[in-house]
């Protein structure tokens, strides 16, 4: 997966050019003061977000990054990083008539 900078579409000619995750992680702001963001988004199916409630938070945030990761950090790191980062309680609350946060 690459990443470009939010302010790509300001510079007319002056292209940025893509980096990779590791890149976009090490340096957090791209040369132009912009935040780095995937070039492109996977849409998920509508059965994969049916499923989004049986599933743990560890699965949800794996299932998340794991595009964004793939062919540059081990799977065994990302879920080792996810496990050590999310090892507290998310509760959902209903902060409205059908409205969760």
């Amino acid at each position: 997966m690459r990443f470009t900078t939010t302010r790509a579409l300001q510079h007319s000619g002056d292209e940025q050019t893509p980096v990779s995750f590791t890149t976009a992680l090490f340096h957090g702001l791209a040369p132009d003061g912009g935040l780095y963001v995937p070039e492109t988004i996977e849409a998920w199916p509508d059965r994969e977000l049916a499923r989004l409630p049986r599933r743990t938070l560890t699965e949800i945030a794996l299932r998340v990054l794991r595009p964004f990761t793939r062919g540059e950090l081990d799977p065994a790191v990302l879920e080792a990083v996810v496990v050590e980062a999310l090892n507290f309680p998310i509760p959902l609350v209903e902060v409205a008539p059908r409205v969760y946060a």
